[in-house]
């Protein structure tokens, strides 16, 4: 008797159903399907309220604004955003390039830039050099300090990336195309990570989290934005 082969799906739900109704074969004949535990990975998982980040982003200072809303929006990762300038983020076509040396698979990408990242961003239009114009060994303090002014208790490991694909996922439904954003060659771990973390009508909220701007200058000591939803 031959050894049997199972086949983990890269789907869940409705969508798995569908690839064993199409007829999913290995080698010439239907196999038994199971699943992946979602359970432990989405436990691990934790995500910024769309509250909690509109609170972040009024708090943060205007040389670490932009680096946050590229995370949360654009889902970069913080040593991809550490890395990015200014002529990475092309406003008028809605993009923002990860070259393959300054991201962590080593490919390039590109981002298309949300509305409210947009908005979010536009001030900075004319900014040359670094995204993040402070010393990079600065950021974690940074964080560290933006988070205790918040009275934020703990900042979620990668939260701002985990927080994008999430609330991407749920307003967009569509893994494969916020793979291709992320950087993941699959949406197999979309699905095993993101899947129903948070719910559509908390997704819009996210995604018009916007901003007005007040009558500050970028170098300023004050931040020039305070935060709405759109």
């Amino acid at each position: 008797m031959g050894t049997r082969q199972l086949r983990i799906l890269p789907y869940t739900g409705e969508r798995a159903y569908q690839y064993y109704i199409d007829g999913l074969k290995v080698n010439g004949k239907r196999q038994r399907l199971f699943f992946k535990d979602e359970k432990s990975a989405k436990a691990k998982l934790k995500v910024f309220t769309p509250k909690q980040l509109a609170n972040l982003l009024a708090a943060a200072g205007p040389s670490l604004l932009p680096a946050l809303a590229l995370q949360a929006f654009a889902g970069l990762r913080t040593a991809e955003v550490l890395r990015l300038e200014w002529s990475d983020v092309d406003l008028v076509r809605g993009i923002v390039t990860v070259a393959a040396h300054k991201s962590k698979t080593a490919r390039r990408r590109l981002i298309p830039i949300a509305q409210n990242l947009a908005e979010w961003l536009r001030p900075y239009a004319q900014m040359s050099g670094p995204v993040y114009s402070t010393k990079t060994r600065n950021y974690h303090a940074d964080i560290e300090a933006l988070r205790s002014s918040i009275g934020l208790s703990t900042w979620p490991n990668n939260g701002l990336r985990h927080s994008f694909a999430s609330y991407h996922l749920a307003k967009h439904q569509n893994a494969p195309q916020l793979a291709l954003e992320m950087g993941h060659s699959t949406p197999r771990m979309i699905f095993e990570n993101y899947r129903e973390v948070v719910a559509p009508a908390e997704a819009e909220r996210y995604w018009t989290t916007g901003q007005t701007i007040l009558p500050t200058t970028l170098s300023g000591s004050r931040r020039p934005y305070e935060p709405l939803f759109l």
